[in-house]
């Protein structure tokens, strides 16, 4: 249940998932642990592939150990070169006044296993700040320093700590999207035989239906719930994030898009323009305090909405619905 003030801000479904796993299994599940101390002075930094972003984790003036749970150890990447991210690590929190007045929006979130998660974005000196507080590590604050960089404080030297457990990973996912004119949106996607297919709609609907039923078929799950949209050269991609354990990088071209809703028999219209991107729209996760991450969102969205074809898909959830799709989209 999420409880909100200022503007609305969308979160995914799979975050909610991810944030109700335990946190001791997920813990026992890293596999990748880092040692860094001051004292000594050695430093080993570390690099995540993210829908074919470079992600380095700077921990050159961190004191405990970064944690780095199963659902990413196969994003782990020695490539050093061209990183698009760079994510420093402090110990300690920086003197702020991140008070009511600084606030663009906030939420507690408390998810299945009954941590509370609470957080909030500020704007303070043309600076943005998300602070968050974490049931394992106590207070957070992430810095957005520029479109290449954030600055990730923790209030506690904890034994472990995972800079990509809820609610940090989801943000740091939308950032590392939003300002590399990408985006996430809440849908599944499936390759078939070179063929990308995403199926979009709101939560409950059947996405992970959909997929399963493809993947009974012989095709490949990119992800169930939460896509990470780019441009790649001249060609739109979707890939998957880091959430489940052993989960490796997973990517497709977008072939078509479709708008899912439930019906007794399945049913499909092609929709164009403004109404096609509005759809996919709907879906989008979004931070709307923004104007410039907004405008390049609505950019980005109508760009796909020319370059591919999207569908108003209403389907019964059985297998026929597969053969129904290729037989009317060729």
């Amino acid at each position: 249940m999420t409880k909100s003030s200022k503007k609305r801000c969308v979160h995914t479904v799979a975050d909610s998932r991810l944030a109700g796993l335990k946190i001791k299994e997920l813990h026992r599940s890293a596999l990748f642990i880092y040692r860094t101390t001051m004292k000594m002075n050695t430093t080993k930094n570390i690099y995540l592939s993210i829908a074919d972003h470079q992600v380095c984790i700077d921990v050159c003036n961190f004191k405990s150990d970064i944690c780095i749970g199963a659902y990413c150890r196969n994003f782990l990447t020695d490539n050093f070169a061209d990183i698009n991210l760079t994510i420093k690590c402090f110990s300690g929190l920086p003197n702020l006044n991140l008070t009511e007045e600084f606030c663009l929006f906030n939420a507690e979130e408390l998810n299945d296993a009954g941590f509370e998660n609470k957080w909030g974005v500020y704007k303070q000196n043309q600076n943005i700040y998300i602070s968050a507080v974490l049931p394992q590590n106590g207070s957070v604050i992430l810095h957005l320093v520029s479109e290449s960089e954030m600055h990730l404080f923790f209030e506690k030297e904890s034994l472990l700590i995972d800079p990509f457990l809820p609610p940090l990973g989801p943000l740091i996912y939308y950032y590392l999207a939003s300002f590399n004119k990408g985006f996430l949106l809440h849908a599944s996607g499936v390759a078939d035989n070179n063929h990308g297919y995403i199926f979009t709609g709101v939560s409950g609907i059947g996405k992970s239906t959909m997929a399963n039923l493809w993947k009974d078929n012989g095709a490949q799950v990119i992800h169930d719930d939460r896509l990470f949209i780019r441009k790649n050269k001249e060609e739109f991609f979707f890939y998957n994030t880091p959430l489940y354990d052993d989960d490796t990088p997973k990517s497709a071209p977008i072939n078509a898009v479709f708008i899912l809703s439930q019906s007794k028999e399945n049913t499909i219209k092609k929709i164009n323009g403004a109404i096609a991107a509005s759809k996919i729209l709907a879906n989008c996760i979004q931070h709307p305090y923004d104007e410039k991450l907004i405008s390049s969102l609505l950019d980005t969205v109508s760009k796909l909405s020319l370059s591919v074809p999207v569908y108003e898909l209403g389907f019964y959830p059985d297998s026929k619905i597969i053969d129904f799709i290729k037989e009317h989209i060729g």
